[in-house]
């Protein structure tokens, strides 16, 4: 609707890309119809940033540890349904957002050692493409070891059997690799 010989649109509905924007006034019963002339309109693609966080870092080894990449437009959450490629130390995982602009991925199975972990977003027509990077820590796992000794009391020259048992302290899960020395107070046996 014209108001003083003006009208307007305020649209927020382009996608990124370029337009040839024009108008047409309708005309009344005692002015013709015209059309505007056109303009050319540029839609930039958003600049988007991308956020990676670690809910464990550093980790003990068995213990979980969840990514999450958070994506946001604009400072705004972008929202769901966009992919997002989590790498860690070269492993690729495909994730999708949720409303809140994140995805997360949970792992268990991380040896120690120190893990590259990359969150990238790739460029669309709309949205300009961003990454976030950090280094995962995994520490070997605390370990609990008890000795018992049969039979105890022994008798002298009869055999002594000597068992060590080591688990973990977080999970209690037996150990199943490395070597146990036995030790007569300092002297190993």
């Amino acid at each position: 609707t014209l108001t003083g010989g003006v009208a307007t649109l305020t649209s927020s509905s382009l996608p990124g890309g370029s337009y040839n924007l024009t108008c047409m006034y309708g005309g009344s019963s005692i002015y013709a119809t015209s059309n505007c002339n056109p303009v050319p309109v540029i839609v930039n693609a958003a600049p988007t940033a991308l956020a990676l966080s670690s809910s464990n870092n550093p980790a003990t080894y068995l213990n979980t540890v969840t990514f999450t990449a958070r994506l946001t437009v604009n400072g705004q959450s972008s929202g769901a349904g966009n992919t997002i490629e989590l790498s860690i130390n070269g492993q690729i995982i495909h994730l999708t957002t949720d409303a809140t602009g994140s995805a997360t991925y949970t792992i268990a199975t991380l040896q120690p050692n120190s893990y590259p972990v990359t969150a990238s977003f790739a460029a669309t027509n709309n949205l300009l493409a961003s990454s976030a990077s950090l280094t995962e820590v995994i520490t070997a796992a605390p370990t609990s070891t008890s000795l018992t000794v049969t039979p105890n009391p022994g008798y002298l020259n009869e055999p002594v059997t000597m068992t060590a048992t080591v688990t973990t302290q977080t999970t209690s899960v037996p150990v199943g690799s490395g070597n146990v020395t036995f030790y007569n107070g300092t002297t190993s046996l």
